[in-house]
């Protein structure tokens, strides 16, 4: 809040002596106050307890801020605020005193480390050193340590805010897929809608402004998340990874002699970059995996990152995390590539929902993501994290609604709107970009690092299950592409089932199969050709043996060229995976042993 700042409401008298206050925030609902009995019906707090209120809130919210600067994980926080009633001289009532205990639950480790926030903290509370100067406050701090990895905590969790899985009896394992959603989420943003009227940020009426000031509250909660200082980044809110990395495409500056160097292991919407950078004449070059870890070998890296001359524009793309197997890519990369002259498009969808991405130590010029695949909803809203330095480069293709100041049609010419407006086209989604602030408070509570935790001790079970299956002849009944640790890698596994004579198992049989058990799973390619290339040791002679022309599907192109499969079989666990899918999951896996044929009316596959 600025130190000049003036804020005002206003108060109506609804009967007797309850007032219902009208907050000068539209996002904020009106709050009744009421006098206790006999004067009033005790129908809503009265001034004391609101003051109270204020004290404990100011209290809770600095003691937190701090912790989360301090990158101190506080998994609960429960204040407990007692108001003392005394009489002055004149016999009086006033308040004596009012006592706080705030009571964080962190884990046993970072005991040591609060230390310093416990000196701080009261110091920056506004509302308690104001009351300060007439009544006394009295604070204490009684930390307390969560279980061990938080496992209690997550149990607690999903049988608290994702019931419905264990209501529905459901095995939800495509969390690189999409993420899932709290009950808690939904009711909040539900509650801030039925209170709110909100309307286009583009106009300047009230509703307009109540909009603007959501907009840009999730906006600015974003880089606090990410640790990004808005004097370095920008955040700018797109439909999904797949529009900001389509932002990125079509505005890089490619030009004849610049090069576009990406790994096999990516994304499709990072792949499609490659046609903005053809139409340009840059060149694309691949860095390949190597199998069977499936990563890129740090010296072959290193030789494709000097092979630039000269004044260009190179840009160089990687996932944080592969969204086929699980590898995590090392972030050193960025500053690595940074310094051989390359620009760096970092894809950090399926790395951030159970990953710490702290763009305070690393410094990419570009990170995509898409909110619902960290916390379930809102769907259809991603992010563009840029530097302001990487931004100021990028050359939008065309203007639209929201993306200008002017335009003129006898000039033909436009103005194009300073920061993250020039580059959100339309209307952002103001109605659900709330709900992205709520999303991740949501994990912010919950701790990511707890949820890391947790994810990857179930991983290292899931890989040690499936490496050990057998049929009776002693034949492995699984095989795994990528890391058979949890070495950097993420809870993201690919694999097949296999026949007893090594063939693999139709991935389209695994999804009915799996489908009945209410076990979801994601079958297919993932739409990450390269990883899959290099997974199912795939030639580029075989992709050259086939073309793919109008009357050929999918199917007949798999079997023209030979493919063993149609892909893989993929298992990603997230927040509220737990001990019982992992032990649901093996003994559906129990169904592949001595599995000698599938059945023949197998869907055809249509989609890679």
């Amino acid at each position: 809040m600025p130190a000049d700042e003036r804020f005002s409401f206003s108060m109506r008298l609804d009967e007797d002596y309850r007032f219902v206050v009208d907050f000068d925030q539209a996002a904020v609902p009106s709050l009744l106050m009421d006098e206790p009995a006999p004067l009033g019906a005790g129908s809503g707090p009265n001034a004391s307890r609101i003051l109270a209120a204020a004290v404990g809130n100011c209290l809770s919210a600095s003691l937190l801020f701090c912790l989360r600067r301090a990158r101190v994980e506080v998994h609960d926080l429960r204040t407990t605020v007692t108001g003392t009633l005394v009489r002055n001289e004149a016999g009086r009532l006033r308040i004596g005193e009012v006592q706080a205990t705030l009571a964080p639950t962190i884990d046993a480790q970072e005991l040591p480390r609060i230390q310093r926030c416990l000196e701080l903290f009261e110091d920056f509370c506004v509302v308690t050193q104001s009351v300060r100067d007439g009544i006394t406050v009295s604070v204490n701090v009684e930390p307390t340590s969560a279980p061990e990895l938080g496992e209690h905590r997550l149990d607690v969790l999903r049988r608290d805010e994702y019931a419905r899985l264990d209501e529905a009896d459901h095995v939800y394992m495509d969390y690189t897929g999409g993420g899932l959603y709290a009950a808690s989420q939904l009711r909040e943003h539900m509650r801030l809608l039925e209170a709110g009227v909100f309307g286009n940020p583009h106009s300047v009426n009230p509703t307009s402004h109540a909009s603007t000031e959501l907009v840009e509250r999730a906006r600015a909660r974003v880089l606090e998340f990410f640790e990004a200082s808005p004097d370095e980044y920008t955040a700018i809110f797109t439909p999904n990874a797949t529009g900001a990395l389509r932002l990125v495409g079509e505005s890089y500056p490619f030009q004849p002699g610049d090069r576009f160097l990406l790994t096999f292991d990516n994304h499709n919407s990072v792949n499609g970059i490659r046609e903005f950078a053809r139409a340009r004449g840059a060149q694309t070059t691949y860095v390949p995996s190597v199998a069977p870890e499936l990563r890129v070998d740090e010296d072959v890296l290193e030789q494709y990152l000097s092979q630039t001359a000269g004044s260009h524009h190179n840009l160089f793309a990687f996932p944080a995390q592969s969204n086929f197997s699980g590898v995590q890519h090392p972030l050193e990369w960025i500053g690595r590539a940074q310094a051989a002259g390359f620009d760096v498009l970092l894809d950090a969808a399926a790395y951030v929902p159970t990953n710490r991405l702290d763009l305070s130590a690393w410094h990419p010029d570009f990170v995509t993501l898409s909110f619902y695949k960290m916390f379930g909803w809102p769907t259809g809203v991603g992010c563009l994290i840029a530097r302001h330095e990487a931004l100021a480069k990028l050359e939008r293709p065309w203007f639209s609604g929201g993306t200008i100041v002017a335009a003129f049609v006898q000039r033909e010419y436009h103005r194009s709107a300073p920061g993250p407006a020039h580059f959100e086209d339309g209307t952002v989604d103001y109605l659900n970009l709330p709900a992205v602030e709520i999303g991740l408070d949501h994990l912010e509570s919950v701790g990511v690092q707890t949820i890391h935790e947790r994810v990857r001790e179930l991983t290292a079970r899931l890989i040690e299950q499936l490496a050990a299956l057998r049929h009776t002849n002693g034949a492995p009944a699984a095989v795994i592409y990528g890391p058979q640790t949890t070495a950097a890698r993420g809870a993201t596994i690919a694999f097949n089932f296999l026949h007893p004579d090594g063939r693999i198992v139709d991935e389209r049989y695994v999804d009915r199969l799996a489908g009945e058990h209410r076990i979801s799973l994601r079958t297919g390619c993932f739409c990450n050709p390269g990883a899959g290339e290099v997974a199912f040791t795939v030639a580029k002679e075989t992709l050259l043996g086939g073309e793919f022309g109008d009357a050929v599907t999918l199917e007949d192109y798999v079997q023209r060229i030979g493919l063993p499969s149609g892909g893989a079989v993929r298992a990603s666990l997230g927040i509220v995976s737990n001990a019982k899918d992992i032990d649901r999951f093996a003994a559906f896996t129990r169904a592949f042993i001595d599995l000698d044929t599938t059945p023949s009316d197998l869907p055809p596959r249509t989609v890679c």
